[in-house]
């Protein structure tokens, strides 16, 4: 579990949050240099918020949540997370 945690959290986090704020630049007519600079400037934040959700919930989902739950539990989570995520990519 906790090689799985850190492969997701260490390589494809960097490259969704880089994805989820070009995406969030493309669609509102931002510029590519506008783009590369909001993801120079908030790809950090993204990245520490996630290993701050992700780490501890995952922790707890395969710790403590039976597996019929699971999926209910990750997605109350995904709420927050992209509320989180909302913030970041609209400042």
């Amino acid at each position: 579990v906790a090689t799985k945690v850190g492969i997701d959290q260490a390589l494809f986090n960097p490259v969704f949050a880089t994805i989820f704020f070009s995406y969030m630049g493309l669609t509102a007519g931002d510029s590519i240099s506008d783009i590369k600079a909001k993801v120079q400037r908030d790809l950090k934040t993204a990245v520490v918020g996630s290993w701050t959700v992700w780490v501890p919930a995952h922790t707890i989902n395969f710790r403590f949540i039976p597996s019929s739950q699971r999926l209910l539990y990750i997605n109350t989570i995904q709420i927050g997370y992209n509320i989180f995520l909302s913030f970041i990519g609209n400042k």
